[in-house]
């Protein structure tokens, strides 16, 4: 079993399980601002939003969206 494999199992086991994952990502969030002394903290924050809604299932939007062309690195602001 490749690390692939270990990859889908993780994000099956996050979508069975969002209220574990949202609170692990709050917990994630707050050690990473802690840690960078407040100073990334609208980053941070989202970051974990992203992270939320990719585990929560909108993996829809983003299968249709490769007629974009990029590859997930512009944001929009």
């Amino acid at each position: 079993m490749g690390f692939a494999d270990e990859a889908k199992k993780a994000e099956e086991l996050a979508r069975q399980h969002p209220q574990q994952v949202d609170k692990a990502v709050e917990e994630g969030e707050k050690a990473a601002q802690e840690h960078t002394g407040h100073r990334y903290d609208k980053e941070i924050g989202e970051g974990g939003e992203q992270l939320e809604r990719q585990i929560a299932g909108e993996q829809g939007r983003q299968q249709q969206a490769p007629q974009g062309g990029a590859d997930g690195g512009q944001p929009g602001s």
